[in-house]
């Protein structure tokens, strides 16, 4: 899937199985761009993170705001917040690309991962509501014995590393921590099976 100036690009779009076009959701009135410029930002890295953008592919503001059926301003904040989260890289004009990550950038961000995420889950564990841990633990738990679509156990691998940058009380490691995964996610070759099988018996022990 892309969203460059391709040659019968848009028809390609169209009639695909697995990307329907997009239709956006009606918004409450007087909620302005900003309701908008969210929505567009959780689309466009829902799709990168899915890899329906790879790494690396060009991403241009007015197709893409055409394909979502935003407007281009709201669409401009979007891009811009995907950048400042490590996602988009500029380029010339009003055009980005999906930020494509070596395998070199991505061990060396797994090394610093397992230093700084320790820190958070050794800040957090005494405050983390035991029943938040039980809940995500059922859930993974579910995953694992009944199956379920590759986002849900991404959902539930988030789910797990967020709860500890928001219980560490330290706002700057969390946010660390969230760039670093950004990062590793981009390139991560990991299954939704790997991913339920590597974080549950954690889950179990705390």
């Amino acid at each position: 899937m892309s969203f460059t100036e391709k040659p019968g690009n848009r028809e390609h779009l169209e009639r695909s199985d697995d990307c329907p076009k997009t239709v956006r959701p009606r918004l409450a009135a007087g909620s302005g761009s900003s309701s908008l410029s969210d929505w567009a930002q959780k689309k466009i890295a829902d799709m990168i993170l899915r890899r329906q953008l790879a790494g690396g592919e060009s991403v241009v503001e007015g197709r893409l705001a055409e394909e979502l059926t935003v407007s281009r301003t709201p669409m401009r904040e979007a891009l811009l917040r995907l950048e400042g989260e490590g996602l988009l890289v500029k380029q010339t004009g009003r055009s980005y690309t999906v930020r494509k990550v070596s395998p070199s950038e991505f061990f060396q961000s797994m090394r610093v991962r397992e230093i700084v995420e320790q820190e958070a889950i050794s800040l957090s564990l005494k405050n983390i509501p035991k029943q938040s841990l039980l809940d995500i633990k059922e859930t993974i738990d579910k995953l694992i014995s009944t199956g379920g679509v590759v986002e849900d156990f991404w959902d539930a691998d988030n789910s797990v590393h967020e709860i500890f940058c928001t219980h560490s009380g330290n706002v700057v490691l969390s946010n660390i921590v969230r760039k670093l995964r950004v990062t590793t996610r981009l390139l991560s070759p990991a299954t939704h099976s790997d991913v339920a099988k590597k974080i549950a018996p954690n889950i179990w022990k705390l």
